[in-house]
């Protein structure tokens, strides 16, 4: 994944998820914050989401970034095979 700066028509950062690896579809979360505070929030200031196929090992895992610095927040391992294509949903409970 490659994070680039429209602003500066560069690559910033970017993300490998292994060779063995191909990600699904990712997702963008904002970091929770009050309403007051959203207006202030950067652009990147929440996280990405996404799960990752290990063709070679046939077993899934469930992956979040920093979406500012890219760094690894969590990396877990799935007990099934998550497909490629899978979607979801991300819904704070305060909206449920």
């Amino acid at each position: 994944m490659t994070k680039f700066d429209c602003l500066t028509d560069k690559v910033v950062g970017q993300i490998s998820v292994g060779p063995t690896h191909t990600s699904g579809e990712v997702y963008y979360q904002p970091r929770d914050c009050t309403a007051s505070q959203q207006e202030h929030q950067e652009e990147d200031d929440g996280y990405l989401l996404t799960t990752t196929h290990d063709w070679k090992n046939n077993n899934s895992q469930f992956a979040m970034w920093d979406a500012k610095t890219l760094g690894t927040v969590v990396k877990v391992q799935l007990d099934t095979r998550v497909p490629n294509g899978f979607h979801s949903t991300f819904v704070r409970e305060a909206d449920y």
